[in-house]
């Protein structure tokens, strides 16, 4: 009995269950595998995955539609432009920005973290949201968003103030901090925490 021999025949590697799982995860974490929602398979979906182009179009002039008509479209990712995804996503910001009374804080510079916790602790998370207006107290500053970054500085370096006992260095590692098994001494630690 002579033997096919090999280079006849084309070598077609098989694929166990396990490696086909892998290959499977390897594509969706790429991005070659592509999801489809439930709505997107249905004739509707369909429907809107072939006309997507005038939908877009329509979107891109009336971008309102989104919220109305249009809404079953936020479903379906692959039919809506990432233009109109973005401007549906600023404008439900501004939005959620418009519903939220700015917070403005005045603020002595030499006790940022007090004022900053006595103003602010009775807030709630949605009030919290909003927009902030710093004005450190004796000083003439328009807050175009500079002085609220230099706010959270100074608030950032204050937490980690040593005289507040909140943190210490873990390891001796200056930039690495942990919770301080010593914060007990400072009487409202833990509300101090909780802001």
């Amino acid at each position: 009995g002579a033997r096919p021999s090999s280079a006849s025949k084309p070598s077609t590697p098989s694929m166990t269950p396990t490696a086909s799982r892998e290959t499977n995860d390897v594509l969706a974490v790429f991005g070659e595998k592509k999801e489809v929602s439930s709505i997107e398979r249905t004739k509707f979906g369909k429907l809107c995955k072939k006309h997507r182009k005038p939908l877009n179009a329509l979107i891109k002039q009336t971008p309102r539609l989104l919220a109305k008509s249009f809404a079953p479209l936020l479903r379906m990712p692959a039919v809506l432009d990432f233009d109109n995804k973005r401007s549906y996503f600023r404008t439900q910001h501004r939005r959620r920005d418009a519903r939220c009374d700015p917070i403005r804080l005045k603020v002595r510079r030499s006790e940022v973290f007090m004022d900053s916790y006595h103003q602010l602790r009775a807030r709630t998370a949605e009030e919290l949201k909003a927009k902030i207006y710093i004005q450190f107290q004796g000083e003439e500053g328009i807050d175009a968003g500079g002085v609220v970054k230099e706010w959270f500085n100074t608030l950032a370096q204050q937490i980690f103030n040593p005289n507040y006992a909140l943190f210490t260095q873990a390891g001796g590692k200056a930039c690495t901090y942990h919770p301080n098994p010593m914060s007990y001494v400072n009487r409202e630690h833990l509300q101090y925490f909780y802001f």
